[in-house]
């Protein structure tokens, strides 16, 4: 249970950066989408 828990956070973690990294480069879509695309 605790690695379910630690896997959203750092799923979360990373959703978090991605959209940080995008809006700093005036993206947003591309990161989630490379994200999504590295997760599935």
């Amino acid at each position: 249970m605790n690695s379910f828990i630690g896997l959203i956070i750092v799923l979360a973690v990373f959703v978090v950066l991605s959209i940080v990294y995008g809006i700093r480069n005036k993206r947003v879509l591309e990161p989630l989408l490379l994200l999504g695309a590295g997760f599935f």
